[in-house]
């Protein structure tokens, strides 16, 4: 049945025709599971019992006359039910539900979600914006295209400079303006000023201002002064008040104390007289 050899990369085999492949597997790889060429398909089996190896489900997947392959457990199952095997197989089970030692197995395809491929990004946008991303050759990817055609060129554009007599006319209008001001501001303090022919000396309205603030100055300290003589006289007295209740406490404490002495006492004398009674009696 060998037609000759087969050699990947560092893997041997031999090349058959494909109807004797099934026969020539179970010679040279005897309890092994053949799967002819084709489309394979995953398949997921449980429950199946805690320990089972894949030489064991091999066994049992014979014994229910279908070719298929294990390869690893999936998972476990809830409530100790048992774990799910994947399989592989070119041909689907006989039948859905299967039985082994009295309980059911459950084998379903296992389908492959195809991930769609990823389409190539759209651009919108206008036809020039467009032409000026592109790049078409070797020279446009070293020059910065909006170089070339800038559409924002107009905004560095400088306005005309306007007309001499237009700018020298609006400057006048701002002196006169100004000097205006200068002028008004000139004649306010002078009004504030008053000439003492006497003495010829100018008095003004700040050195009253001056005046009026120094004496509401003095008010205050004294008015603070007052305040914190009153406030002594009041600590002296809370001070006064406070040494004559601890007097009186005192004078409490020592009296009641002499009264509770005074009754334990009288209290002692009374049990000591009842016990010599009784001591003269027997």
């Amino acid at each position: 049945m060998v037609q000759g050899l087969a050699r990947l990369g560092s893997r041997l085999g031999l090349r058959v025709a494909a109807s004797d492949a099934a026969e020539l597997t179970r010679l040279v790889k005897p309890g092994s599971v053949f799967l002819s060429s084709g489309d394979r398909h995953d398949y997921e089996a449980g429950p199946l019992p805690f320990g089972m190896d894949r030489l064991s489900l091999s066994k049992l997947c014979v014994a229910w006359k279908w070719q298929a392959r294990p390869l690893h457990p999936v998972r476990s199952l809830e409530d100790g039910l048992g774990t799910v095997w994947l399989l592989q197989a070119s041909q689907p089970p006989p039948e859905q539900v299967l039985s082994y030692r009295g309980n059911r197995v459950v084998i379903a395809q296992v389908i492959k979600k195809v991930v769609p491929e990823a389409s190539a990004a759209t651009v919108i946008g206008h036809s020039a914006t467009m032409a000026l991303c592109k790049m078409e050759s070797a020279l446009d990817k070293q020059v910065d295209p909006w170089l070339k055609v800038d559409p924002w060129m107009s905004g560095n554009v400088v306005p005309p400079a306007p007309q001499g007599p237009l700018v020298s006319k609006h400057l006048q209008q701002i002196e006169e303006r100004i000097e205006q001001k200068v002028l008004a501001k000139v004649a306010h303090s002078g009004q504030d000023e008053d000439f003492d022919m006497d003495s010829g000396t100018t008095t003004t309205t700040s050195t009253a201002k001056f005046d009026a603030l120094e004496a509401q100055f003095h008010q205050l300290a004294a008015k603070h002064q007052a305040l914190e003589s009153k406030l002594d006289e009041s600590v002296q007295r809370s001070d006064a008040q406070v040494s004559q209740l601890q007097h009186q406490v005192a004078a409490q404490f020592e009296a009641q104390r002499g009264e509770m002495q005074g009754l334990f006492t009288s209290q002692m004398s009374q049990i000591e007289a009842l016990l010599s009674k009784k001591a003269r009696l027997e």
